[in-house]
């Protein structure tokens, strides 16, 4: 038997993961000047995966991720002995799985 994948929950997934912010309330000029600085430095560093996290979000086991971390598929970070892997990454690899039979518009 096949198995498939629901693509619209492994999106919100995906979604979900970008979106995370913390929600701060400025209430002063330089509280807000700290919010702005804050947020500029969110925007800048992309979320990266635990290899747990990033195969719950592919919808696969983590020995795949594994696989193609060591098959040097997969770009990762290295902390102590914790691997992480960033999100845009991830994407493009995944991508790169994808295989398209037939005709497609």
């Amino acid at each position: 038997m096949d198995k498939t994948t629901d693509l619209s929950t492994t999106e919100a997934l995906f979604n979900d993961l970008l979106n995370r912010t913390g929600s701060i309330v400025p209430t002063t000029p330089q509280r807000m000047a700290r919010v702005s600085r804050e947020k500029t430095a969110q925007a800048e560093i992309e979320p990266v995966l635990s290899i747990v996290e990033a195969a719950k979000a592919c919808g696969i086991s983590r020995h795949q991720i594994d696989n193609a971390i060591n098959g040097g598929e997969l770009a990762f970070y290295s902390f102590g002995d914790r691997r992480k892997v960033k999100l845009s990454d991830l994407k493009r690899w995944l991508e790169s799985k994808r295989t398209k039979i037939g005709i497609y518009n």
